[in-house]
């Protein structure tokens, strides 16, 4: 009927005003991750919007959000990812003939940048959008000299490519604190900031875009996790469903049969003269039928009243030799199907930790029923580190690259991230040693 109809109230939400209910659309299709060139709002430029509604990344960070397990493994890759922390390093030549690395003392010039730009910090960010976005972007600010002096670490929900030229040159990145505003906000307005040409170049502030190119197409890198997404909203939704079953869904554990006039003596109340006599006869029926109704609840409702028997007497009818009616008490049996809810609870738990590329012992996930031991731990964390670390540590180390080209930084000097490696007691008092990095 038309009074069930939804109502729109933007293109996420809809108010169902019969019964009071609002929908909110979060589920992602393939429509919504069209790309499309729009016009720049207060420019005659034009960008590559990032999804139909050119929030795609916003859309992606709400999904994880919600999600109890995407969150926790993005950080624990990008805990690993980053390891014990940045180090300088050189390469040296070891007595067999090979070659290793050794740790030296971070210059001073480097040193003082990484103290100003708070590298920690600038890592961390950058870190968390090449996983969740597949790509990170830096702006760079130089001084009169050509010396890089700023390096900011930018969400991706900020930046929007600008469409690319005939030879499919992106020439300039726009950024904007949200792209979503009302077109009624001048303050608003996106930023526009050339992308990074070459050193030579010696731009005054550039934009560097640098990612995993393994999917996405000419505008924008595609993370590799994202074809799991199905299973993230799958995931998200059968928490909701077992929290809504609880707050608002029927739970009838019996159905309690009274026959009608059980409590009346209409034989009493027929006989009784005056209308004030037969009413206090009538009320006391149905307050002994109330003071039943409250002792049933309190025997039966409530989790220490649970498995108790209920006993009752009937009567025969002489006659007919049949029973007389009487109180009846069934026991329902409802199916919600939690079980199987929760067994694809289980299994989508399963999909969402393969499609982010971690191990179940290092996502702290049940298998067959127990944990990992402690060297399952180790040696699947060992694995992960020279498996999947190097190509996201050398992306995050571009941005470095360029600082350390335009200030004239010494190039024997390398930068790396140094690990904390679980060992035996026997090997190392503290449990933990320290590796370098890769020469």
């Amino acid at each position: 009927e038309a009074k069930y109809q939804p109502e729109m109230i933007t293109a996420d939400f809809a108010y169902l005003r019969d019964s009071k209910t609002l929908i909110h659309f979060t589920s992602i299709t393939a429509d919504d991750e069209k790309n499309t060139l729009t016009k720049v709002r207060g420019s005659e430029g034009q960008i590559m919007a990032w999804g139909k509604r050119n929030s795609l990344p916003m859309l992606r960070e709400e999904l994880v959000r919600n999600n109890n397990i995407i969150g926790p493994l993005i950080a624990t890759k990008r805990d690993i990812t980053l390891g014990a922390g940045l180090v300088a390093y050189k390469e040296v030549e070891l007595p067999d003939g090979k070659f290793g690395t050794q740790v030296v003392a971070m210059p001073e010039a480097a040193k003082e940048f990484f103290k100003t730009v708070k590298i920690s910090q600038f890592l961390r960010n950058a870190c968390k959008n090449l996983i969740f976005h597949g790509q990170y972007f830096v702006e760079y600010v130089r001084d009169r000299g050509g010396r890089i002096y700023s390096m900011k670490s930018m969400e991706c929900r900020h930046v929007r490519a600008e469409k690319m030229t005939d030879k499919g040159v992106i020439k300039n990145w726009w950024w904007c604190g949200n792209w979503l505003r009302a077109k009624n906000m001048p303050e608003a307005d996106p930023v526009m900031v050339p992308a990074f040409i070459s050193e030579e170049a010696k731009q005054a502030k550039f934009i560097y875009r640098a990612g995993d190119d393994i999917a996405g197409d000419d505008y924008y890198f595609t993370p590799v996790w994202w074809g799991g997404r199905t299973w993230i909203e799958l995931s998200n939704v059968i928490p909701e469903f077992h929290k809504n079953n609880m707050q608002h869904g029927y739970s009838i554990r019996y159905h309690i049969q009274i026959p009608k006039g059980y409590f009346d003596d209409s034989t009493s109340i027929a006989q009784t003269p005056g209308l004030e006599a037969k009413q206090l006869l009538i009320d006391g029926a149905n307050q002994a039928k109330a003071d039943f109704i409250g002792k049933m609840n309190q025997y039966l409702a409530g989790a220490t009243n649970a498995g108790r028997a209920v006993f009752t007497d009937y009567e025969l009818q002489a006659a007919a030799g049949r029973d007389m009616p009487g109180i009846k008490i069934t026991p329902l049996n409802v199916d919600l199907k939690d079980e199987s809810l929760l067994k694809l609870f289980e299994k989508s738990n399963q999909a969402n930790i393969s499609a982010q590329g971690i191990p179940p012992t290092l996502a702290n996930i049940e298998t067959q029923g127990k944990l990992s031991s402690g060297s399952e731990i180790r040696n699947a964390f060992l694995m992960y580190v020279a498996i999947k670390t190097p190509l996201p540590r050398s992306i995050l180390l571009e941005a470095i690259e360029i600082v350390k080209e335009a200030n004239g930084w010494d190039p024997d000097i390398k930068f790396g991230f140094k690990d904390m490696i679980l060992t035996t007691l026997d090997d190392e008092p503290s449990g933990m040693t320290e590796k370098n990095p890769e020469a």
